[in-house]
């Protein structure tokens, strides 16, 4: 989110700012809101004040019941398997309305990859 790579934003860019085309005047205003956004929740405290830390075990259904209790809106939450075949929290999504950037409920409560 943080560093120079172009090949990164374009494909960002090409992968979810183009479905919010017609509402943004151009790619900096897309980036722009996009990292105000994402910068205007604090993940990590919130599950950190939730009782969820890195390395602890813990169920998909209290990753997104703390982001719930927290916000009002429930997130998807997605796993992963580690090298180890150990499965693993691997992204966490968070829903927008694309025309006011408002908090909305995520259209799929949880994914699970294997």
């Amino acid at each position: 989110m943080y560093g120079r790579n172009e090949d990164f934003w374009g494909y960002e860019y090409q992968k979810h700012g183009s479905c919010v085309d017609p509402f943004y005047s151009n790619q900096l205003t897309y980036f722009a809101t996009a990292l105000r956004v994402a910068t205007s929740i604090d993940l990590y405290s919130i599950l950190q004040a939730a009782g969820i830390l890195c390395g602890n075990p813990t169920t998909v259904g209290a990753v997104r019941t703390a982001i719930h209790a927290s916000t009002g809106f429930w997130p998807t939450v997605q796993c992963n398997r580690n090298i180890t075949g150990t499965l693993q929290l691997f992204q966490i999504y968070l829903c927008f309305n694309k025309i006011t950037n408002v908090p909305m409920d995520c259209p799929v409560a949880a994914v699970r990859t294997t």
